[in-house]
C-alpha cells in the first residue's frame, strides 16, 4: 500500500521537480570533480534555488495532505484500499480524524529513522502496533467488505 501511495505522489512530484529544475534561472560556475579537476557547470541562481525549495515544500505538503485526509476521514489511502487494510481507532474502530492522522504521519518518520525499528516493532507487539500507531492510539486491520 505504501509503495502505491508513494508512486501516486512521488511520480508526478518528481516530474514537476524536474520541469521546475530545468526552467529556473541558472548561472555558470567553476566546479570541481572528485579528483579536484575544475570544469564549468551550470547551477541554479539563488532565486532559482529558492523556487525549487518552494516547489519541493508544496509537493511535500500535498503528500502530507493526501495521507492525512484519507487516513483521517476513511482510514484508507488509495494504496491501503488496494491491499485491503484500514487504519482505525484502537478502541472504537472508527477513522482516527485528520489531527491524529497528521501525528501518525510524522510519527511514521520517527518509526523509520531508527533503522525502521518502529515499523518492525509490530512484528513482536501483542497488538501488532507500530510506534506511530501507539503514538496516536490507532491500529491497522484488514478491511472486511460488506
Amino acid at each position: 500500500g505504501y509503495l502505491l501511495d508513494s508512486m501516486i505522489i512521488g511520480i508526478p512530484g518528481g516530474f514537476i521537480n524536474r520541469i521546475v529544475g530545468a526552467l529556473v534561472p541558472k548561472q555558470t560556475n567553476v566546479c570541481t570533480n572528485w579528483r579536484g579537476d575544475p570544469y564549468l557547470c551550470e547551477q541554479p541562481t539563488g532565486v532559482g534555488l529558492g523556487i525549487m525549495v518552494l516547489v519541493g515544500l508544496v509537493i511535500f505538503a500535498v503528500g502530507v495532505g493526501y495521507y492525512t485526509y484519507f487516513i483521517g476521514t476513511t482510514g484508507q489511502t488509495i494504496g491501503k484500499r488496494a491491499v485491503g487494510i484500514v487504519v482505525v481507532d484502537k478502541h472504537t474502530g472508527a477513522p482516527i480524524g485528520t489531527g491524529r492522522a497528521v501525528g501518525r504521519y510524522f510519527g511514521a518518520i520517527l518509526s523509520a529513522i531508527v533503522c525502521l525499528l518502529g515499523y518492525l516493532w509490530a512484528s513482536w507487539d501483542d497488538e501488532k502496533q507500530t510506534w506511530h500507531d501507539k503514538m496516536v492510539n490507532s491500529i491497522v486491520v484488514e478491511k472486511v467488505w460488506t
